[in-house]
């Protein structure tokens, strides 16, 4: 076993001390473990989260970021399914072996786990070009479940906190343009809607993440549900720097990819708006965008009452490109 592993394995271990679900690990990197599902809840696991260099990740990407970014593209996975994080596995190759490299991302995945009670119980890391996997699992309860699918005619569709700022960030950086402060923030430490999924369970007819971009994530919920959908575009809620941008910053909160909220859509009732006026502070806002309806498709709704149709376009992780995704 190396130095470096022995080093990351302790931080491993730490997590256990403030883990919500906390297993006990034996063995060393390459063991497995046996986690019990408490009665009454499903067990939720994600898609393992694939970051490449050159390709989700920049060219001498930070290990913060990288810790950052992977951690909040599995842990927003499971905001949509209104479950609580509870174990994780990692791995990662680092060029040159770079333990300084390895350390930074270890801890960064550690204060991680920290803030959201999770237990890190296992992960491999080795020489090779910078790559960064994670898989989460988490737990909901049976009767707290979110779903893609259950959207009704007469919905209204909402989004949590403000979209198009991280598309923004990584558009100036590819341009070598100034970074705005707000966008870049948002860039360097996304946050994952964990405490608006919980919060929102009780009463969403249906939920889903945004990291694809908002119109491939109101498609989703269409799709799933049998249903349409029409988005008020003067709604938005978008960063000043991109409200700036005009049509171009309507693009990026349409079609942009990294925000990590949640799109979800509840019924038009007091209690819910009561509900949503009065969320916590921690979890920022959410903003009614639309309603779902009866004909097929999603249309974008213009402030001049114009409508287009919007396409199902997203972020696709294999091609490292925006394309259509249903």
């Amino acid at each position: 076993m190396s130095a470096e592993w022995v080093n990351v394995a302790e931080r491993f271990a730490r997590s256990r001390e403030s883990a919500r679900y906390p297993i006990e690990l034996s063995g060393g990197e390459s063991a497995a473990s046996l986690m019990d599902v408490p009665q009454g809840m499903h067990l939720v696991s994600t898609p393992p989260c694939l970051l490449q260099s050159g390709v989700q990740l920049t060219a001498g990407e930070t290990a913060e970021r990288a810790a950052s970014l992977a951690f909040c593209q599995v842990a927003s996975a499971l905001a949509a399914r209104g479950a609580l994080p509870a174990w994780a596995v990692v791995s990662a190759t680092v060029p040159g072996g770079d333990s300084a490299w390895l350390t930074r991302f270890a801890e960064r995945l550690s204060s991680l786990a920290e803030a959201t009670q999770l237990q890190l119980v296992a992960g491999q890391f080795q020489r090779g070009p910078l790559t960064v996997c994670i898989q989460l699992q988490g737990l909901v309860e049976h009767d707290l479940t979110l779903h893609p699918r259950g959207a009704r005619e007469g919905d209204i569709i909402y989004v949590s906190g403000e979209l198009g700022g991280v598309a923004h960030c990584t558009d100036a950086l590819q341009r070598g343009n100034p970074l705005d402060p707000d966008c870049q923030r948002r860039w360097r430490s996304p946050v994952p809607r964990i405490g608006m999924g919980r919060y929102i369970a009780s009463f969403a007819s249906s939920c889903c993440n945004v990291s694809q971009g908002l119109s491939a994530a109101v498609a989703e919920l269409a799709h799933a549900s049998g249903v349409g959908a029409s988005v008020k575009l003067d709604a938005l809620p978008l960063p000043a720097a991109v409200a700036e941008l005009g049509v171009a910053g309507l693009d990026l909160a349409l079609y942009g990819s990294g925000d990590f909220e949640l799109c979800f859509t509840a019924p038009p009732s007091a209690t819910v708006a009561a509900r949503l006026a009065n969320l916590p502070p921690v979890m920022g806002r959410v903003t009614a965008i639309g309603t779902v309806d009866a004909e097929p498709g999603v249309r974008g709704i213009s402030a001049r009452a114009q409508v287009t149709q919007l396409p199902s376009r997203g972020w696709r992780h294999f091609t490292g490109t925006t394309d259509i995704i249903l």
